[in-house]
Order: structure tokens, then sequence, then C-alpha cells
């Protein structure tokens, strides 16, 4: 009586042997002597073998490649999210410099809340140098001063 190791390896040789011949038909075209119906079951089930290992191969790839476009979206929606709270904490730092500087010049509570003035504050940052923004000052302080006189007259 056969143990089940020895039944196992038995079987293990005809498996071997079949495919073999498997192997030979695929290379000659024609089945070797010793072809079995049990050798079109095998060639046929090691076909299907086959095929379910490639589907799951597709589909781990699949899976992968979408976990890495996952991974990718969400560091760029990340990277994204960086330079907005980066503009953000930028303009946050630029109102809060606009609003040091109106207390250092002393502008008064309706001078500080006036569209006007932060127009001039603005219209004075897009200039390229202080010499400019010097002769920009001088000239607006001229329309005003003129401009006043005129009113007083009247």
């Amino acid at each position: 009586m056969q143990t089940k190791k020895e039944k196992a390896e038995q079987q293990r040789k005809i498996i071997i042997a079949q495919r073999k011949m498997i192997k030979e038909y695929r290379k000659t075209g024609k089945k070797p002597e010793g072809w079995s119906p049990d050798v079109d079951v095998r060639m046929k089930k090691d076909a299907e073998d086959d095929a379910e290992i490639k589907e799951r191969r597709a589909q781990y790839w699949k899976e992968r490649n979408a976990a890495e476009q996952r991974e990718k979206e969400k560091i760029l929606n990340q990277s994204e999210r960086l330079k907005i709270f980066s503009a953000i904490n930028g303009l946050l730092a630029k109102m809060q410099e606009v609003e040091v500087w109106k207390d250092k010049i002393r502008l008064s509570d309706s001078g500080k809340k006036n569209v006007f003035a932060d127009a001039i504050i603005e219209y004075l940052d897009t200039l390229p140098n202080d010499t400019r923004r010097i002769e920009a000052c001088m000239d607006i302080i001229k329309i005003c001063r003129n401009m006043a006189v005129n009113l007083q007259r009247v």
C-alpha cells in the first residue's frame, strides 16, 4: 500500500511527464507518443490556470496603478493647498503691514477705513522704487493742496 507522500510524488511525476508532452506538442505541432485524454485535460487546465494568473496579475497592476494615481493626486492636492495657504498668509501679512503703516502715519479712523486711502497705498506699492514713490507722493500732495485752496475760495 502506498503512502500519501508516495502517491503525491507519483502524481507529480505524471504531471511533469504530461507537461513535457505538451511542450513537445507546442514545439512540433504533433502529439507525441503516449498522448492520452488526460494530457488534453492537463493542457486545458494549465491554460485555464495561466489565464487566471494573467488575470490576477492584470488586476494587481490595475489596482497598483490606481493606488499610485490616487497618491499622486493626494500629493498634488496637498501641494495646491500649501500654495493657497501660502498666498493667503502673504495677503494677510500685507494687510497687516498696511494697517501698521496707517497707524504709523496717524490716519484718522475714517481715513483708515477709506477706500481712497487704500487705493493710494496700493498704487504706491506698484511703483518700482522709493524715488518714484516720493515723486508720486509729492504730486498727490500738490494736487490735494491746490484742490483745498480752490475749495476754500469758493
